[in-house]
Formats: structure tokens, sequence, C-alpha cells
């Protein structure tokens, strides 16, 4: 088990450089193949290492580490100067330490729902508000949803619910941002809803889950979720034609978090963290935001993007799966 874990690790900490280069070699731009890049470092070694120990068991004999792998980390190990004891108390360490990171984030995002101020029905010009700019969108229309708000002054928007959807808004983002601004976001949030992405955040959260030990996990997910935002920012863009309006509330949202008391170390470790929420507050990060607002005002031209993204995904798993073979 010890030595399964340790490939894992190792792997995916090879297969995450090889997806960056990757994504800039092939210069993918479509959000929803970048996700499957990101997503490779944590599927790869959890799949294919059972399916070559039980396919091909000659790959854990010592000829094949002698003669025909690329990289033996069993003898790397030995030659370490610590003894293998100390070697494994390393590695518990580290396990350790994973998982109290995976806990650790397990909490926040519990928490994070716990802290969330209690929601109700639009009422008076809150209500008139919501409803001018719902009337205006047509996923709404097609896709009709409950919409709540919470009594904060604080950026609070988020979409809830498996099969009961709903979106949960603050009244400080009634009040501050516009028609225009209040559409562009909201729209974000119905094309999550009609995507059916919370039942995607699900199953990323659950493959985070089972590889929980893996601490290259943390990087894949905080990839994979960003993918997710940036596909939908694209859609709102789309489906509104204001990315102005949009990147204007993108902004208010942040400028406002940034008021809101908190240390700014702080937030910055925290939500590189723990943005596995769908809260727009958590995106509002620095580095996250700059290049939101790039993507939404400054969108790849089509004729730059690659034309083929799913050849270029098939070709680089298959060149993976067979680099990692030769590394045991």
């Amino acid at each position: 088990m010890g030595e399964y874990i340790l490939q894992s690790i190792v792997q995916s900490a090879i297969v995450l450089l090889a997806v960056g280069a990757l994504l800039r070699i092939w210069r993918i731009r479509q959000a929803e193949t970048r996700f499957i890049f990101h997503s490779l470092p944590l599927l790869l070694p959890l799949a294919y290492l059972p399916v070559f120990w039980l396919a091909y068991p000659v790959r854990a004999s010592q000829y094949f580490r002698g003669n025909l792998a690329l990289l033996d980390l069993r003898l790397w190990g030995s030659l370490l100067p610590w003894e293998s004891t100390t070697i494994q108390y390393a590695a518990i360490i580290l396990l350790a330490a994973t998982l109290a990171l995976y806990l650790l984030q397990v909490g926040f995002l519990l928490a994070s729902r716990l802290r969330h101020p209690k929601a109700h029905e639009p009422e008076g010009a809150a209500q008139e508000k919501l409803a001018s700019v719902f009337s205006g969108l047509p996923l709404f229309s097609s896709n009709p949803v409950r919409l709540l708000v919470a009594d904060s002054q604080q950026p609070v928007l988020y979409a809830f619910g498996l099969r009961r959807q709903g979106i949960v808004i603050s009244s400080w983002m009634v009040n501050a941002l516009d028609d225009q601004e209040l559409a562009g976001v909201l729209t974000h949030e119905l094309v999550h809803l009609a995507r059916r992405d919370n039942w995607m955040n699900v199953a990323v959260f659950a493959l985070r889950t089972v590889t929980f030990y893996n601490p290259v996990g943390l990087i894949s997910f905080h990839g994979l979720v960003n993918e997710i935002e940036h596909s939908c920012d694209a859609e709102s863009v789309r489906h509104t034609g204001k990315p102005g309006a949009y990147a204007s509330a993108l902004l208010k949202i942040y400028r406002r978090t940034e008021q809101a008391g908190k240390g700014a170390g702080l937030r910055t470790w925290r939500n590189w963290i723990f943005s596995g929420t769908e809260t727009l507050e958590q995106e509002s990060e620095a580095k996250a935001i700059q290049r939101r607002l790039r993507l939404v005002l400054d969108p790849v031209p089509y004729d730059q993007r690659t034309s083929y993204p799913w050849l270029c995904l098939a070709t680089s798993t298959i060149v993976l799966l067979g680099l990692m073979f030769f590394i045991v």
C-alpha cells in the first residue's frame, strides 16, 4: 500500500507538470477541454496503476525494474542517505499532513455553508428589481428556479440544490449592482444550474476525497474549480452580450470583499485551498479575479484556439499512459 501511495504521488506530480506544458504546447483555450486536462493528475494514477498491476504483473518484477523502467522509485529510495525507518516516518508525517489539510478543507466547506445568513423570499424593492432583471433573462424562462435573498452586507451569491434548485443572493448585491451587472452574475449562476454543475462539484469533490492522500490533488482540485468558473463566465457573457457589465460586477464584488476586514494574507491562502464552493466571494482573490477579468474582457479569438482539442486530449492521455507505464 505504501508503495502504491508513493507511486501515485510521484506520478501525479509528473502528470501535473506535463499537463501544464501540454496546455501551452497545444494552446488549449476551451475551458471544457482544460477541465479534463486538469483532472488527469487525479484520474490517471487512481485508474491505471491497478490496471497495470493486474494486466501486466511482470511490471512489478525485478527484471522490468532493472532493464525496462525509466524510473525505479524503489531504487532511488535505496540510494537516499537515510535509514528505511526514517523514510517510513517521513512518509507517515507527509500522509498525516495531507490528511489534516484535506480535513481542514472539508471543515471549511461545511463552515462556509453554516455561516451563510438565512435566506428568504425577496420583498419590496428587492423583489421588484430582481423580477425586472429575471424577466429579461432567457435562461430563467427556460429553466425557472427559486430565488432567495440573504440579509447580508457582504457579497453572497451561489447556486444550490441537486433536484430542487435555486439561487441565493445577498441584499448587498441587490442594492450595489445595477440591472445589467445583476443580469450578468445571475446568468452565471443559471448557467451552473442549467449545466448541472452542482452534480459536477459533487463528483469533483468525491474524486478529491478518494485521493485525499495525494497532496498533488489539491493543485488539480483548484484547477478544476477554476475551469468550471471560467467556462460559466464565458457562457454568461455569451447569453447577456455585455462583458463590461459582468466584469464591473466581479470588480465590485472583489472590492467589497477587500473591505470586509479580513486579513489579505489569510484570505489569499484560504481561498486558494478552499476554492471548491460556488460563491463568487471565495473566487475574489486578486490573481483569480485578474485572470477572470482578462478572459471576460479579452477572450481568445476562435481562430487562435486549437481546432481539434479532443484529439489533443486523446493523444496526450495515450502519451502520459505510456510514460507512466515505465515508472515503477
